[in-house]
């Protein structure tokens, strides 16, 4: 279903990106700084399929679906000194098979201060490529949910990796409640040891309006994990961005909790609560992934509202292989394959294929 608030953020885009380039071109209006023009798109193809678990099974998993599509994300990047930078475009979702062309469009406004070596501070709109497990926030957000918009920290260091943000999705209004999303991921690297603390916090509240009560859905996840090989750290070329080479083998266990709470009309607050273990094994071969992972747990009163609900259901084990072909520094082919086997025997799997290229030009007579 198409968010409407969304649609009539169409034409502001494409208005922006236009003065923007226009007024960057003017005699005597040329940037002395640093003006690049970028352009991203991801273009994929995912298919979950996924039976409902037999009705002896007090709950059911999600029916299967396939998103299919490219996202696109054309901006301007303004470098107004070393380690500032404000970044304006447009996001728009172009889904195959539908009449109605840009389905969704969101800007992009952002600032971008990299104060410390590996460290970056955004406020407007956010990176949400957030590292968190699939239980606790769905990977089918990378399709569906174009962008969060609020404020972020990430860092990216040697031995540690961070990522806190809030995300405002909803204004409150008189008939409706205001939602917001608190998000964190704290990944500490001693050697070849992994310890990690994620966090996702989905609120509905407000002080006066007529969109109900207040509800909260909180999970946390607290992992470790260790590898057989030595992490290879690589610079990037962005310097909030770098790149831990993954060629080992080794395995993680992480503790799940959710905890939600629901109010009901005419009835009690509904309060629901569980926790599971996911464990997952992993190793890379002739360039690919291949991992194991099993989930011990879930049940009705698992509930992420991010997450994936899979995860409801309880105990499957899942193989998977994930492959990425780099044909250019700026293009990549990524293309994976899952396949699981629930407690009662039913099989569900997922494929993904998904073409990634980037190209920027510069537009100043000064590009340090």
């Amino acid at each position: 279903m198409i968010d409407s608030r969304l649609c009539p953020a169409k034409l502001p885009i494409w208005g922006m990106l236009a003065l923007l380039f226009f007024w960057g071109h003017q005699p005597g209006q040329a940037f002395s700084k640093s003006l690049r023009f970028t352009v991203d798109t991801k273009t994929f193809f995912k298919n979950l399929e996924r039976e409902p678990v037999p009705v002896r099974a007090p709950f059911r998993i999600s029916a299967g679906k396939t998103l299919t599509g490219t996202i696109l994300k054309p901006a301007f990047q303004y470098n107004i000194k070393k380690g500032i930078n404000i970044e304006l475009g447009g996001l728009m979702d172009l889904p195959f098979g539908q009449d109605d062309g840009i389905s969704e469009g969101e800007p992009v406004i952002s600032l971008h201060v990299d104060y410390l070596p590996g460290w970056r501070f955004t406020a407007g709109t956010l990176n949400r490529e957030h590292p968190l497990l699939d239980a606790v926030f769905d990977d089918d957000l990378e399709f569906t949910d174009l962008a969060e918009h609020g404020f972020q920290i990430q860092a990216d260091t040697r031995t540690l990796r961070q990522d806190s943000w809030l995300d405002w999705e909803l204004n409150e209004t008189s008939t409706r409640r205001e939602k917001f999303t608190l998000g964190n991921y704290t990944q500490w690297m001693p050697g070849n040891f992994m310890f990690d603390l994620q966090v996702l916090w989905v609120h509905f509240g407000g002080q006066d309006n007529s969109g109900g009560p207040v509800e909260n859905n909180f999970t946390y996840a607290l992992g470790m994990g260790y590898s057989f090989s030595e992490n290879r750290f690589e610079e990037s070329r962005e310097p909030y961005v770098k790149k831990w080479n993954s060629q080992k083998t080794g395995f993680t266990v992480h503790y799940i909790n959710s905890y939600d709470k629901t109010p009901v009309t005419n009835a009690p607050t509904v309060t629901s609560e569980d926790n599971g273990l996911l464990f997952k094994f992993f190793t890379t071969h002739w360039d690919t992934d291949f991992y194991v992972r099993i989930w011990s747990g879930g049940s009705s009163q698992f509930i992420p509202r991010k997450g994936d609900s899979i995860y409801t259901n309880r105990d499957f084990e899942e193989l998977g292989v994930e492959k990425t072909w780099w044909l250019d520094d700026d293009v990549s082919i990524r293309a994976t394959y899952q396949v699981s086997e629930h407690r009662d025997g039913t099989i569900t799997h997922t494929e993904l294929l998904s073409v990634q290229w980037h190209i920027d030009f510069s537009l100043s007579e000064k590009d340090p």
